[in-house]
This record gives C-alpha cells, structure tokens and sequence, in this order.
C-alpha cells in the first residue's frame, strides 16, 4: 500500500468535507471538485464554470479519481489516511 498522489505538475487536490478541491499549483484558485454523485454512483468532476484544461491536466484528474475508487481509507486518531495498492507497473502511480 502507499499513499495516495495528491500533487502533480499543475494541480493538486484538497480534501473539504466530503469532496477534493481541484486547484491550480500556481495561484493555489480552485479549478473544480471531484465528489461522488449518487445519480452516477461514483466521483465525477466538476469544473468551475469558464475552465480550460490541458490534455495532461485531464489525465492528472483522471488519474486521482481512479485513485478514489481504488482507495482504503485508514482512520487512525480521528486522521483519515488514503492508500491505493501497489500496481504491477512502474508508471508515477
């Protein structure tokens, strides 16, 4: 197990509550927020109205919703720790 990739090139996320703030690295602004929805039964992400987003931004998003799904979530303490198991493959997981 390891912990989850909350940080890549041009984004991060930040847990809120019950949803992950998507903001950009530069000016820290949030792009969007990733939460689950009961209609589609898994997370989506909605962008802020008015939001461009490169190829690699996308994939980032992608990628940590994936991580999402994957997710054990250990609580220890009152902290809510994010693990994603250990993939075969030797990508930036």
């Amino acid at each position: 197990m390891r912990l989850m990739k909350t940080k890549y090139n041009y984004i991060h996320f930040k847990e809120v509550d019950d949803y992950w703030e998507c903001r950009n690295n530069k000016k820290n602004k949030v792009l969007g927020i990733v939460y689950t929805s009961k209609q589609w039964k898994q997370y989506v992400y909605a962008p802020q109205t008015i939001t461009v987003y490169s190829a690699d931004c996308l994939a980032d998003i992608q990628h940590f919703m994936k991580q999402l799904k994957e997710a054990v979530v250990c609580c220890s303490g009152g902290v809510k720790t994010y693990a994603t198991k250990r993939s075969n493959n030797n990508d930036d997981d």
